[in-house]
């Protein structure tokens, strides 16, 4: 049977229900301050990047990685099979045109080039031989064709006194008959004669056009044998700096390898390359801005490789000015492939606020508070964003990352 609980029992379980209550309650009245707190918790001004909305231009870009290389380089190549025996100007020096850089060994070119003028000489002396026993063979087909002319004349003689004779009764039929095939087979082997020198004659122009163009194919060798030669001692075709050099002594090239490069370092080109993704909005004659140390140089796209290596597509540019003093050979650069413009529009500076085109929301300070407002942003470029509708010149925009706010529509701003 249960025992009733006394009055002091009751009074103190009474107590200690209030007591559990009354802290759970003062807990959500706790979280329902902090959260207002955090809501309306103020940000300071200095941890924001902020910019006013004005009207003007903008230029819509797409970022390529770039270099800054010589308008005009030269890439000198070995002409001959040999080692490199001597370095005269190193890499980074200045070069004037004409100026040795480096030399050859021309050992082996050299004989070379003897052996190939003495094949030369052995051909013209056997071209010599040949024209002149042609010649020999020629004269004497001559003679034997002088002696068959007067011997089918004597013949075509003995003929016609053989006619006459038969016309007084002096002579036979068969002394006439023997006459006129005398005189024909003598006739027949001047034809005969006569084809053969002419025979002669062809086949001496066959064989001497032959041997002159052995001639020619040699000396040709010869010369190209001699022009390797003289261009073994390497040298500068332009003044200019020596941005390259194969300095290994000792080392052997083969013809075509490169040797040295020569930099007209007077005036510079840019060489950039761009994701393939973009490709097609690349095209010759399109604008490009090339920032160095928060410079601009402008210029023109003047060519763009068809080919794509890795993902990139690479192109070059023209700078508006090539002589800038803020250009260095091989200084790597941004640069801005401008595809798009818009005149007397909203613009505001760019920042981590923005992601991309479109809708989205950013907050506008008026009065220390900050309003959250859907705007529409259009053109872009890493310097300043197009707003097409919600924003008003004049007003004051933050353009800081503000994802950790996205949820408020308004901020105090301190």
């Amino acid at each position: 049977m249960d025992k009733e609980l006394s009055y002091e029992t009751k009074q103190k379980n009474r107590r200690i229900k209030i007591i559990r209550y009354s802290s759970v309650l003062l807990f959500l009245l706790f979280i329902f301050w902090l959260f207002g707190y955090l809501i309306n918790t103020p940000v300071h001004r200095s941890k924001l990047v902020t910019g006013t909305a004005k009207k003007g231009r903008i230029e819509a870009s797409i970022n390529a990685i770039a270099t800054v290389i010589p308008e005009f380089e030269e890439v000198i190549i070995s002409p001959i099979q040999s080692g490199i025996q001597k370095i005269n100007i190193s890499a980074g020096a200045k070069v004037d045109s004409g100026q040795s850089i480096m030399q050859l060994n021309k050992e082996f070119v050299i004989l070379e080039y003897e052996r190939k003028v003495d094949q030369l000489n052995l051909i013209k002396t056997q071209l010599s031989r040949t024209i002149l026993r042609l010649e020999n063979n020629l004269s004497d087909l001559e003679i034997q064709r002088q002696i068959l002319t007067l011997k089918s004349k004597r013949l075509y003689a003995v003929y016609q006194d053989a006619q006459k004779l038969l016309g007084i009764g002096s002579g036979s039929k068969e002394e006439i008959d023997l006459a006129r095939m005398n005189y024909e087979i003598g006739e027949l082997e001047l034809q005969q004669l006569n084809k053969q020198i002419v025979n002669s004659t062809e086949a001496q122009k066959a064989e001497t056009r032959e041997l002159e163009l052995n001639i020619s194919i040699e000396k040709k060798n010869v010369d190209e044998l001699k022009r390797k030669i003289d261009h073994a001692d390497i040298k500068s075709t332009r003044s200019g700096v020596v941005t390259w050099v194969k300095e290994e002594i000792g080392s052997n090239v083969v013809p075509g390898e490169m040797l040295a490069k020569i930099a007209d370092l007077s005036s510079f080109k840019i060489e950039a390359g761009i994701s393939d993704v973009h490709a097609e909005k690349l095209h010759e004659g399109q604008a490009a801005i090339v920032r160095i140390n928060e410079n601009n140089l402008r210029g023109t796209i003047t060519s763009i490789n068809p080919s794509v290596k890795n993902g990139i597509v690479n192109f070059l540019i023209s700078l508006n000015e090539k002589n800038s003093s803020l250009l260095r050979s091989q200084l790597k650069v941004e640069v801005f492939v401008i595809t798009g413009n818009k005149d007397n529009t909203i613009i505001v500076p760019n920042g981590a606020a923005f992601n991309g085109s479109g809708k989205q929301a950013l907050f506008m300070i008026e009065n220390e508070k900050a309003y959250r407002r859907e705007v529409v942003v259009g053109l872009s470029n890493i310097d300043s964003v197009e707003i097409v509708s919600g924003i008003s010149e004049g007003e004051e925009v933050i353009v800081s990352d503000m994802r950790k706010h996205e949820k408020r529509e308004t901020i105090r701003v301190k």
